[in-house]
């Protein structure tokens, strides 16, 4: 690996050429390298062309045992393999390529793998565009596609106006809405604001985590807060991020009260939708989630910007406010060796089981 300011000044200078998604950044990747534990230190695939690079990618190593019988020497394609760093939950990843035969090179970086570096049986790829399975199929490699959901995205190009968004949603949406909007008038001023320096963003994004944390804690469920490297790595992220305009974390108030708080990327034309902590009540009229979001959505298209992206999960939620999915896997590339046919088949078998149960 080069230096951490060599490393920087080349990345970015590939983000230019490139048309990167925010976590192919090194908004994101700087972060990520300084905050995390590597138990091998983590390589650098380049591809050059004509001396010039036109493509890059971080491969962490790690060798992980299945059932007790299956050893896996895996790269891990921008994350570590270890659970507790990768739960920072990367997506649109992938090899950062410059623009121009963008296919090729991404071809290129997992052919040079293949013939050049022996020390692997797996690729993992995290939250990557749907076509490195097939790229992976044409290379010789098996795909073992662990999970599959979209991103939902809404794309806000040709929308004139934040009128002109609400009236584009689905009639039951923008009811919901208007009776939101009544109920939380009824207690004051409606207001959205952004944490203006990183010591207002801390004071945000404490508590997000801390509505964040009593939400799925009433559910019964774990929380993204739960491992220290979570709030270690973003915090980090803000401190960096936000001088830069990457980094927005936004306040809604109600009568000066705090009901919400959204934790988004920016990256030129697009708003990334990371994380949220809101205020519940019993009230049916009270939904702090649409409104919030609603209201960012407002803001995003005051600024220019051409989608607001709700990330992976295609819930019900998401889909009331989307018009776009941009489909991503989380996908294990492996060399056709004979233990991991065999561990495929067994895999495919109990899902054919489980599926006439």
């Amino acid at each position: 690996m080069p230096r951490a300011d060599a490393l920087e000044a080349k990345w970015r200078a590939l983000e230019i050429a490139a048309e990167p998604s925010f976590f192919q950044t090194w908004n994101w990747i700087g972060p990520w390298l300084d905050s995390a534990r590597f138990p091998v230190p983590p390589r650098l695939i380049e591809a050059t062309r004509e001396g010039v690079c036109v493509g890059l990618g971080i491969l962490s190593s790690r060798r992980m045992v299945r059932r007790y019988a299956v050893v896996s020497h895996g790269l891990f394609l921008n994350e570590t393999g270890d659970p507790e760093h990768d739960s920072i939950a990367i997506e649109h990843n992938g090899f950062l390529v410059d623009r121009v035969n963008a296919g090729d090179i991404q071809a290129a970086c997992l052919r040079w793998l293949i013939e050049h570096d022996r020390s692997w049986n797996e690729i993992h790829l995290g939250g990557v565009p749907s076509y490195y399975a097939d790229l992976g199929y044409r290379l010789g490699l098996r795909a073992w596609i662990k999970k599959a959901t979209s991103s939902m995205v809404v794309d806000l190009q040709g929308c004139s106006s934040f009128d002109d968004f609400v009236a584009r949603l689905d009639a039951s949406t923008r009811r919901r809405y208007r009776q939101s909007l009544r109920y939380y008038r009824e207690s004051g001023e409606i207001r959205l604001d952004a944490a203006e320096d990183i010591s207002q963003a801390r004071e945000y994004f404490a508590e997000l985590k801390r509505l964040h944390i009593l939400r799925w804690q009433a559910l019964g469920q774990p929380h993204a807060f739960r491992g220290p490297f979570f709030e270690r790595f973003h915090l980090a992220l803000i401190e960096r991020g936000l001088p830069e305009g990457r980094i927005e974390l936004l306040r809604l108030s109600v009568g000066g009260r705090p009901i919400a708080y959204l934790y988004n990327f920016l990256l030129g034309s697009q708003v990334y939708n990371y994380q949220s902590g809101f205020e519940y009540t019993s009230a049916s009229r009270a939904r702090p989630g649409l409104v919030s979001h609603i209201a960012a959505i407002g803001r995003a298209i005051e600024q220019g910007a051409r989608g607001y992206d709700l990330l992976a999960g295609a819930t019900r939620f998401k889909s009331s406010l989307a018009n776009r999915e941009v489909p991503l896997v989380w996908l294990t590339l492996q060399r056709p060796q004979v233990i991991l046919r065999a561990e495929g088949a067994a895999r495919a078998f109990k899902n054919w089981l489980t599926s006439r149960s």
